[in-house]
């Protein structure tokens, strides 16, 4: 995950590029966005990050997507032609995209999405709110991880999912700068189609965003194990901390109710299995589902 600094730096490099790309001078272009000339200064030396609306804004009058400005894979800003020196390219038919560009597209999208989270977690102020952006950031990665494991593979084949599950593990855990947890994988080579590993995938997203929420409250330290392994026809998987654990009966306003209700629709509705929870000496999801037929 970059660092606040880094998105700064890299928003203010791209919006300087493209601003000269395009012929404007800094207070030309402050003018048109309606900030100050000494704002957009601090913009582009990496020094403030602009709200979601000025984003936008700041897209449409330098005419690229908002993605340009926060992706650091985005083409050089050089290499875009200046703004009414050339006509858009007409639309593609959606019939006419290959699935490959859908994916990509929508790992795009993924990725706008996540920068702008990122974006709001900077400028967040109150504690609160910072939890409830690292844990929508959280899903949004587990999301475009899957994308991304699918656009190498259009046949759509078999993926092995506790090595899936790690790097959602990698992903999701860096959001979270404390307390710092050791993960303790141990999976069994498993291999499932990609919905099966997709809802496994924001099963494991929400245990973990409610275990740095909840689970160690007070520590710096703390420990997640994952378990895979194949039982005949079904999986079986477990997700386990050692935590302060769960209340015995926890009502639907309990902290962690809603992660809750997500794991068990997408357990039960998706995977078509069923779940199990301990709450004593931390807290232990088990996980039971039918081996999807190939």
């Amino acid at each position: 995950m970059m660092e606040s600094t880094e998105y700064k730096k890299l928003l203010g490099r791209q919006t300087r590029a493209l601003r000269k790309n395009r012929g404007l001078t800094q207070a030309g272009l402050a003018e048109r966005l309606g900030v100050t000339q000494e704002y957009l200064g601090k913009i582009e030396r990496g020094l403030a990050s602009p709200s979601f609306p000025l984003l936008l804004d700041l897209a449409r009058v330098l005419d690229v997507e908002p993605a340009d400005l926060l992706h650091s894979g985005a083409a050089p800003p050089c290499a875009l032609p200046p703004s009414g020196l050339h006509a858009p390219p007409p639309p593609a038919a959606p019939a006419d995209l290959s699935l490959r560009e859908l994916r990509h597209r929508t790992r795009n999208c993924f990725q706008l999405l996540a920068n702008l989270v990122n974006l709001e977690l900077i400028r967040a102020e109150e504690e609160c709110t910072r939890q409830v952006l690292r844990g929508l950031a959280a899903r949004i990665r587990c999301l475009n991880l899957m994308e991304g494991f699918l656009a190498g593979d259009p046949a759509e084949q078999a993926l092995d999912l506790g090595d899936k599950l790690r790097k959602v593990w990698e992903a999701v855990s860096g959001l979270y700068p404390s307390p710092q947890v050791q993960a303790e994988h141990r999976a069994e080579p498993v291999q499932v189609p990609p919905d099966t590993a997709q809802a496994c995938a924001l099963v494991l997203t929400e245990f973990l965003t409610n275990m740095y929420k909840h689970a160690f409250p007070g520590r710096t330290t703390g420990t997640f194990r994952l378990r895979l392994e194949q039982e005949g026809e079904a999986v079986r998987m477990v997700l386990a901390d050692d935590g302060v654990g769960l209340p015995p009966n926890p009502s639907a306003a309990a902290p962690g109710a809603m992660g809750l209700a997500l794991m068990r629709s997408y357990v039960e509705d998706t995977l078509g299995g069923s779940m199990s929870l301990d709450g004593e000496n931390g807290t232990t999801l088990t996980v039971k589902f039918p081996l999807p037929r190939s």
